[in-house]
């Protein structure tokens, strides 16, 4: 489920590598998801936004440059939940399903 305020976003979905890839054109940010090896990266070129996901340890990294970001992992719902603040944009994805 993806919910952004303003424009300019682009989704792809390669369902034979289960891979979503994320590009907003305004804005740089970069999302992409490999449930083939379970792991999150999320990079953001404008901003320095920078987030890995350890799947050995079940714990996610997230190191912060500039404000307005927020973002929860559940581990026990399997859900992965972005929210930022400046720009409006929300994204939830439930692996379970596979959906985005």
């Amino acid at each position: 489920m993806i919910h952004r305020h303003t424009g300019g976003l682009e989704i792809s979905f390669q369902g034979s590598r289960h891979r979503v890839d994320i590009h907003r054109h305004t804005g740089g940010l970069e999302i992409s998801e490999q449930e083939y090896f379970i792991k999150d990266q999320i990079h953001r070129h404008t901003g320095g936004l920078e987030i890995y996901s350890d799947i050995r340890h079940r714990k996610n990294s997230i190191h912060r440059h500039t404000g307005g970001l927020e973002i929860g992992n559940n581990d026990t719902v399997a859900l992965f939940a972005i929210h930022r603040h400046t720009g409006g944009l929300e994204i939830e994805t439930k692996t379970g399903i596979r959906t985005a």
